[in-house]
């Protein structure tokens, strides 16, 4: 059975959010154990500002899969062994931006999360124009819209991407994150290559939930179901499953 395609962080999900622009995550390739394209290794310089449970995780997955990683946290001794490891360390959640092609906010709250972003020392100040701006953050709607909007008004690319998947997932690549901007949408609607979830595991999935579920009605489940049970009668078991649930791309 084709199972989801692994990054160094896990599975990317598609969800609608209120992130504001679009573009693509840079990459630059070199000679590193990162992923492949056309024989080529890609590797990314990425920060990770919060060196929390999640944030740790994956800094530290980040490098065993080869990216250059910049680190920052509140209390910088929590950093050592991820410097000790080839982390590079920041002195500011702007200086750590500024360094990156992708930044990742792994914060607690609303309160620590506009810390790290807005001010002198925050990650608006220091990102590049071209930085793929992420927070991975618990956050509450509101501050995720105002964040969205700041990072839209100087056209930065911003994604809402919460993940699951525990301290466990951050260590070994298997987190699931939500991702919710335009671009996370439009390239929803565009089958991936290669496939990202195949229609089988994904019916997989949703069969497990149904049984789960035991006696209680799940009819908009059942429906979601029968989608993909044709689509595997019909021989489509490999391909995507964005490719076949027309509801969910048509909306």
């Amino acid at each position: 059975m084709r199972g989801p395609a692994r990054a160094p962080l896990g599975r990317v999900s598609h969800v609608r959010g209120p992130a504001a622009q679009t573009s693509s995550v840079p990459r630059r390739c070199r000679t590193a154990s990162a992923g492949r394209r056309n024989g080529r290794v890609e590797v990314a310089s990425v920060a990770v500002v919060g060196l929390g449970i999640m944030g740790r995780g994956m800094a530290e997955n980040l490098l065993r899969n080869g990216h250059e990683v910049v680190v920052w946290n509140r209390t910088p001794e929590r950093a050592g062994d991820l410097v000790a490891a080839g982390a590079v360390p920041a002195e500011s959640p702007a200086a750590a931006a500024a360094r990156a092609e992708v930044v990742f906010e792994v914060t607690a709250d609303d309160a620590s999360s506009r810390g790290v972003w807005l001010g002198a020392d925050g990650i608006l100040a220091g990102a590049p124009a071209s930085a793929v701006l992420i927070t991975s953050a618990t956050l509450s709607v509101g501050w995720v819209e105002e964040l969205a909007a700041a990072c839209a008004g100087r056209g930065s690319v911003f994604f809402d991407m919460p993940l699951t998947g525990g301290a466990a997932g951050a260590r070994t690549g298997n987190l699931v994150l939500l991702a919710g901007g335009d671009l996370a949408w439009s390239s929803y609607l565009t089958p991936p290559e290669p496939v990202n979830f195949s229609a089988e595991w994904a019916h997989k999935d949703l069969a497990y939930a149904a049984r789960m579920a035991g006696g209680l009605p799940h009819p908009v489940l059942d429906g979601v179901l029968s989608l993909f049970a044709t689509a595997l009668a019909e021989g489509r078991g490999k391909e995507d499953w964005s490719t076949v649930n027309p509801t969910a791309a048509g909306s």
